[in-house]
Formats: C-alpha cells, structure tokens, sequence
C-alpha cells in the first residue's frame, strides 16, 4: 500500500517498532510513555492538517493564499524547507515581464503541481525534483480530500 498523505507518512514513521528507531536495549519494549507520546504528535499533526485543510481551498486560491499555508504546513512540520520554497516559487507566465499574474488571481494549484509533476516525470528532471514535486501534490491533494469531506 502507498501512503501518499504526509500526516500517514509522519504517523507510519513514528509509529515503527522500537527496534527500527533507536533500541534502548536489545530487549526493552517500548514503553507505554513513547508510545502515548508518538501517538499524540500523530494526532496533532493530522489535526493541524485538518486546521489547514479547512481554511485553503488548494484548487481557487491566490498566490499569497498559497504562500501563507505552505509557510504554515512548514512550521507545523507537514513540509520540509525544499517543499515550501517549491510551493512559492512562482513560474513565470509569459517572457515579457509587464505581464505578470495579478496577486488577486485564482489558480488550481492542485491541477497546477500535478501537471508540473507529470512534466517533472517525462522531461529528465532530476530525481529529487520529481520527487519533491510528487511529494507537494501528494500534500495538496490531501489537503482537499480533507477539506472536501
């Protein structure tokens, strides 16, 4: 099964046996303590997800809307560094730089990744860049599914 969401990744990663992370002894259990503790960060990130989820609408947002919540998803650790700078990095519409997008406009940044994602894919980008832009449309579309349901 592939986990596409960040929060599910986040959650799977932290909810390893304690002898895929750091074992305190060849023999000690987990304990009940980390146990609890992973589980709550799990549960705060899926609700900061959520939180997020509700005040973006990833497919008819502006370009400072987008730049808010990928700052946001960073600070609540749902996106690393790469992602947010991706995220705001606005391509160029035309070459004639008296045409730039209005701050106000509406874009489909969902529609958007995901097509600068099948791109990234078929045109010989680099592997990381495909990955992070397949990671940002992952985030994107869970974000919708959530604020959807």
């Amino acid at each position: 099964m592939m986990i596409n969401s960040t929060s599910a990744m986040q959650y799977q990663a932290i909810q390893q046996p304690q002898s895929q992370q750091r074992p305190v002894s060849d023999h000690a259990p987990m304990s009940f303590i980390s146990q609890a503790t992973f589980s709550n960060q799990a549960q705060q990130l899926y609700q900061q997800e959520q939180e997020i989820a509700k005040q973006y609408d990833v497919t008819q947002m502006t370009r400072p809307q987008m730049q808010d919540m990928a700052k946001q998803l960073r600070s609540a650790g749902l996106i690393n560094d790469r992602e947010q700078m991706l995220m705001t990095f606005e391509l160029p519409k035309s070459l004639d730089p008296s045409q730039k997008a209005s701050p106000n406009e509406r874009h489909d940044f969902l529609s958007e990744f995901n097509a600068r994602y099948e791109f990234a894919k078929h045109d010989g980008s680099d592997a990381l860049t495909t990955q992070v832009l397949g990671r940002i449309t992952d985030t994107l579309a869970q974000l919708d599914q959530l604020r959807t349901s």
